[in-house]
This record gives C-alpha cells, structure tokens and sequence, in this order.
C-alpha cells in the first residue's frame, strides 16, 4: 500500500482487539468507570453490533450481568453469536432500534444499578478511544503524521481521534473522516449545521 501511494501509510489494526473493533476502548473504560465509580450491578446496550459485543464482553471481565435490547422479528447480524457467546442475555422489543432503545431505556429506571452504555456521547468512551492516538504516537516515535483517516458513524472515535490528537499536540495535524454512502450523517450534520436524521433504510449499525 505504501509503495503505490508512494509515502508512509500505517495501519492501525484495530481488528486485533479481542472483539475485533475499537469499540472496546471506548465502552471498557465507560464500563469500568462505572463499576469503580458508580458501582453498577448490570450493563444494558441496545443492538446486536459491534458496540454490544464490547459491552458483553467487558461485562463479562468485569463480572457483570449484560442484556442486551434488540428489535423483534429482525435477521440477527453475525455478531449476534458472539454477544451471546460472551453470555449476555437478549431481549427482543419493538419493531425498530429506536423501539428497543425505549425499552432499554425503561429497563433502566426499573432496575436499580443498571447502567445504560452509551458507545459514543460518553466523556469516558472518548476518552478510551483517545488512547489509539497515545499509542500510534509511541509506535511513530513521537512523530507527527501528516494525516489521520479515520471512519466516522456515531462519531464516538471521531471524537476520541481529535482528544487524542490535542493531548499528543498534534492540533494541527488534519483529520480525513470517512463516511459510506446513505449513512453519512456526519457529513449532513456538518453541511446543515445540525443533527440530521436519515431515513431508516438508512441507519448504519454501530
């Protein structure tokens, strides 16, 4: 790859993780912060996704209980062996992952100690995808980069990319966010100035 761009490019595997995703920076931190901090008894996530089996298996180091909401009547994604593998318990509700986050909302207040996992607007799931900045900066030898591309959907690692970057003072170094087509809600969000909602057929899972 780099000697057909003819530069440096570095890969940052984040396939390698024990759930094969970033979403585990991010959602281990928040959720051991939340046992440390708020002494959580139960993890509740909505969706059989990348960001659920991050919260299953975390739960399940941590030795917490997991459920995990999914809309009813839906074809399960292939990650959803692996969530159960990791002995979260799913519950099928409502007919759209708005439905099942209702649910899981509900839940919550109903149970005492149980904490809903946020995989992207949460100071502590920034803050855990920070660290692959920290760690690309070590692995360059401190050197700065002359891009970050990143993928961008919740923008969770988005946010967690730039944190990273101003705590290593690469501020100016620019960052290329990625986006698939149909599902490029950040890019509305930027053209428009606010948060856009995409037509369900849409909706990219997290």
């Amino acid at each position: 790859m780099s000697k057909q761009a003819g530069c440096n490019i570095w890969l940052k595997l984040e396939n390698m993780q024990p759930t094969q995703s970033f979403k585990l920076r991010g959602i281990g931190n928040m959720c051991a912060k939340a046992v440390l901090e708020h002494n959580a008894k139960r993890f509740v996530a909505v969706g059989d996704t990348n960001a659920a089996l991050a919260v299953a298996y975390s739960g399940r180091q941590l030795g917490i209980p997991v459920v995990v909401f999914v809309p009813a009547g839906i074809q399960p994604s292939a990650v959803r062996p692996k969530i159960e593998l990791e002995g979260a318990e799913l519950i099928e509700d409502g007919r759209s992952v708005s439905d099942a986050y209702s649910a899981a909302c509900v839940y919550v207040q109903n149970n005492d100690g149980a904490t809903l996992v946020d995989s992207a607007d949460n100071p502590a799931v920034i803050s855990g995808n920070s660290t692959i900045i920290s760690e690309i900066s070590i692995q360059l030898h401190r050197k700065e980069p002359a891009a970050v591309i990143t993928p961008v959907g919740s923008g969770g690692l988005l946010a967690g990319i730039v944190t990273g970057l101003h705590q290593c003072r690469w501020q100016r170094v620019p960052v290329i966010a990625a986006e698939t087509h149909n599902t490029n809600s950040f890019q509305q969000a930027l053209l428009f100035g606010a948060s856009e909602q995409l037509p369900k057929s849409c909706d990219a899972a997290g």
